[in-house]
């Protein structure tokens, strides 16, 4: 539920931020905002499925269950996450420029999840 929440929330504020700020690159941006968004929802899906439940689920059984340890180990595997995606990209021939991109962008995830992961879990205890 977790991973499904955060990667439509964090789909649904990329695309509006590609329509918001950069129409001006697109003849049809309202249909450019639609591709980012189901894009970023299959992307995101998968990725928050196959690397954020593990990671959650480790972090969450680890020994240390303060709220700023669980932030710092959250962020610090988001950017990893990040920035190996970026470098995957980088063999496929994407330029290297997409690295601190892609850092931001995990961050950003990892923080989102986080906080969800934190809101569905109050409320089920």
């Amino acid at each position: 539920m977790t991973a499904v929440l955060s990667s439509v929330i964090v789909s649904f504020l990329s695309s509006w931020y590609q329509y918001a700020f950069q129409t001006k690159q697109h003849q049809d941006a309202l249909s450019s905002f639609y591709d980012d968004l189901v894009y970023g929802l299959i992307y995101l899906t998968i990725i928050y499925v196959i690397i954020g439940i593990p990671i959650a689920t480790f972090i969450d059984r680890s020994k240390s269950s303060t709220y700023l340890s669980k932030l710092i180990l959250f962020s610090l595997s988001g950017v990893l996450v990040g920035v190996l995606v970026s470098v995957l990209l980088v063999f496929e021939g994407f330029p290297f420029l997409i690295t601190p991109y892609f850092s931001i962008l995990g961050f950003v995830c990892s923080n989102v999840f986080l906080h969800i992961y934190i809101i569905l879990t109050k409320n089920r205890n």
